[in-house]
């Protein structure tokens, strides 16, 4: 809600109707983060992402889709904490990179992901949007 209250829309509030993400995310994992039982941030996990990532045959990747961090959490560093608690989970179990995509046109989004040494991979059209790829080596 907050990046529409700030005329920085992203995704349309009702792409995150539960029955919906599970439609639209088969074999997905649904991640809730809480900070002193409070929710601070979500996101989606997956094995494969072919509509993002359609040339990669390999299976030593997790995707990370709609990270969301609570806004009064935003800067705090919990994100560099939820990617580190992912490397900890993952590293010994094949995989070999956390992947994402984000909006290539907002620049403090890229630079979030770049600090947290993700590497821009590609640049690439898909439908209506200009879409960063990024790859961080686990």
């Amino acid at each position: 809600q907050w990046l529409i209250d700030n005329n920085k829309k992203l995704w349309d509030l009702n792409e995150f109707d539960k029955n919906l993400l599970l439609k639209n995310n088969p074999n997905s994992k649904f991640y809730v983060c809480y900070y002193n039982n409070d929710s601070l941030a979500t996101f989606i996990l997956k094995t494969e992402d072919k509509y993002f990532w359609p040339n990669l045959s390999d299976n030593n990747s997790i995707f990370l889709h709609k990270i969301c961090i609570k806004r009064k959490y935003a800067g705090n560093g919990f994100l560099k904490i939820i990617i580190n608690k992912l490397i900890e989970m993952y590293k010994n179990k094949g995989i070999n990179y956390i992947r994402l995509d984000c909006e290539a046109s907002r620049p403090k989004l890229v630079n979030i992901y770049e600090n947290l040494n993700f590497k821009k991979v590609e640049i690439k059209e898909l439908g209506k949007y200009k879409v960063a790829l990024f790859e961080l080596k686990i």
